[in-house]
């Protein structure tokens, strides 16, 4: 065998480690990029978690201080009951966002939604939700939000008189 036959084979060599290579090599860049996307999502929604809970923790304190001061109630022209329903009402929010992430098992999640439904059959926070609608159009909530409570307040059954007196 001369040079030349010894440079041609192991040329055919390098081609076929080379080739090897790359098929072994595909693979596993095509498994790095998807554990990359994963972790890229999973830091995003992480990141509209952390942003979801940061809002709603402000808004408990403001409703907090709310409650607790009443004469900036009446700066503001509110009762106590009032900012109650909107702390209720900001709860309910965060839990639909956090579903709307994919963030809640959907069991946990129904079992918020008959929650939800429950608590729109008591007067005050049905009214409070009602006069803003009215007042506000858009309201402070995300628009999806309102869709969702419109329509789980389209939905309620007419209740009887009994249920309709001072039981609420």
């Amino acid at each position: 065998m001369n040079a030349r036959d010894v440079i041609t084979v192991a040329a055919a060599i390098a081609t076929v480690v080379n080739g090897v290579a790359v098929a072994v090599g595909i693979p596993f860049l095509i498994m790095q990029g998807q554990a990359a996307s994963k972790n890229l999502e999973q830091a995003a929604r992480g990141l509209r978690q952390t942003a979801v809970f940061s809002l709603r923790t402000h808004l408990t304190d403001i409703n907090q201080i709310l409650i607790a001061d009443e004469r900036l109630r009446q700066k503001f022209n509110l009762e106590a009951h009032e900012v109650l329903a909107y702390m209720i009402l900001n709860d309910f929010e965060t839990l639909w966002t956090y579903h709307e992430e994919g963030l809640l098992p959907e069991a946990f999640w129904n079992s918020k939604v008959n929650l939800i439904r429950h608590t729109l059959r008591y007067e005050w926070i049905k009214a409070l939700w009602q006069r803003d609608a009215q007042r506000t159009p858009g309201r402070a909530y995300q628009h999806e939000f309102v869709n969702f409570i419109d329509g789980l307040l389209a939905e309620e059954k007419p209740r009887s008189s009994f249920a309709t007196s001072s039981h609420n």
